[in-house]
């Protein structure tokens, strides 16, 4: 019997103790993807508060256990120690909040971040806060700028600024887009909300639209992250015909790279998109490679390419919001068999991240917008809406008609999102943080109450 497993194990290409990234005759990522990088990520956030000396312990007990025939212990204990050691020199003030000037002057440096209230200078002293409601009306995110200030209560009062444009391609261009939608839907919301949606420029968007969406839960839908992407890549494989992506499966797949390339580049390539057109390639070109990928290696692939390439980004709230909204829908998924059942089905996975994303919600709003699982399942069709006619009323010539549209989908989706308000729970002390752990297992549960059950018949 002995003999016949490791004959089975040994055609499915499985050998005992071994760790490989592909596994099995349908060539599948392996789950050790996932582990891997859930231990990159635990190495960014403990890296600075823990002694060097963690790391090295850990690579020595991985060294141990590999020669003591444990090689996956031994593997994955060695990764943990690397990347510890790894991101503890590039992450020493990661996390950190705004820096103060410490003096009035002049300072020069880059616009990392641009709202109507004024902007975050990244500079050699840090980030810091530039008071100025006038700064977003000729600066974008990515400009330099020379800014004379006075330092207040911890910020810098913008007394003049220079602003020099950013030679970027892409900013350029998103530049012109901004330009066209002012002057085609004039300086309101429809021309705000156009910007944010398809640039990922929020900069104008009115404090009452922020506030509206903040209080219904779907601030992330004004993020560039999945939904766009999403849609952006659909459009491509829709545009290249459902005859040549099954002739010619290489070159679809290569377009979707171009295009989600292209945008992710065109909005910002701020951390949730780059984390979606990621994800996207992956899934397009996984399957053209013959390699079976499952939902938490997909994961895994994004998650190490956005930190290998900027470890500070697992302390951005957005980034945050995008990884673990994923994480959720991957691990809690609701099935039922009817198509008329689809709407329940978003429902209950907008609930799932909602709960999913409490804690954080939590740290940055103090409490979890009630409607916001109903919400984004009842205005996701308004956003992308607005978003293609919004793309659309660039062109030249036609632009009319799509413009026009634009602007009566945005007066239907924030009047709509105005009915759906609900109240916002406030959560104090720490107790609720065992009712999250409680709320998350039990959806765990009902997502997978067949398989679940099944144990036990």
């Amino acid at each position: 019997m002995n003999a016949l497993l490791k004959l089975s194990r040994m055609k499915s290409g499985v050998v005992p103790g071994e760790c490989s990234l592909v596994t099995g005759a349908d060539m599948s990522l392996s789950p050790w993807l996932f582990w891997l990088t859930a231990s990159y990520i635990s190495g960014i956030f403990l890296a600075p508060v823990l002694h060097p000396l963690a790391g090295t312990s850990l690579v020595l007990g991985g060294l141990a256990s590999a020669a003591a025939g444990r090689r996956r212990t031994g593997r994955l204990l060695l990764a943990s120690g690397l990347f510890l050691l790894a991101a503890a020199g590039k992450v020493p003030h990661a996390g950190s909040s705004l820096q103060p000037p410490g003096r009035s002057g002049v300072f020069e440096g880059s616009a990392e971040v641009v709202t109507r209230e004024g902007a975050v200078l990244l500079c050699d002293a840090g980030r810091i806060w530039l008071d100025g409601k006038w700064i977003h009306t000729d600066t974008m995110e990515g400009d330099s700028l020379r800014v004379l200030g006075l330092e207040q209560r911890g910020s810098l009062f913008v007394c003049d600024h220079t602003v020099i444009r950013s030679r970027d391609p892409f900013a350029r261009l998103r530049r012109k887009a901004l330009e066209t939608w002012r002057s085609r839907l004039g300086p309101g919301t429809p021309s705000a909300l156009a910007a944010a949606l398809v640039s990922g420029d929020r900069s104008t968007l009115p404090d009452a639209v922020r506030i509206l969406f903040r209080e219904t839960g779907t601030t992330h839908i004004l993020s560039v992250s999945g939904y766009h992407v999403g849609i952006v890549a659909a459009l491509s494989y829709l545009l290249i015909g459902r005859g040549l992506r099954r002739r010619r499966p290489l070159f679809a797949a290569l377009v979707c790279l171009a295009m989600t390339a292209l945008y992710t580049q065109f909005s910002g390539a701020r951390p949730p998109a780059v984390r979606a057109a990621v994800m996207a390639v992956s899934a397009a070109f996984l399957p053209v490679l013959g390699i079976r990928a499952p939902g938490h290696s997909v994961w895994a692939i994004a998650a190490a390419a956005v930190l290998a390439a900027d470890p500070e980004s697992a302390y951005d709230a957005g980034a945050q919001m995008s990884f673990v909204a994923v994480l959720v829908l991957t691990t809690i998924r609701w099935r039922f068999g009817p198509a008329w059942m689809a709407p329940l089905t978003g429902l209950l996975s907008g609930m799932s991240i909602t709960l999913g994303l409490a804690p954080i919600l939590t740290g940055l709003y103090g409490g979890l917008a009630l409607a916001s699982a109903p919400a984004t399942v009842a205005t996701t069709p308004f956003m992308a809406l607005t978003m293609f006619t919004g793309a659309l009323s660039l062109l030249p010539i036609v632009w009319v008609p799509f413009a026009r549209i634009e602007e009566w989908s945005v007066f239907l989706w924030l009047n709509l999102l105005g009915l759906m308000r609900l109240p916002v729970v406030r959560f104090e002390g720490g107790h609720w943080a065992w009712l999250w752990v409680a709320a998350m297992a039990t959806c765990w549960l009902l997502s997978e109450r067949r398989s679940f059950l099944r144990r036990f018949g």
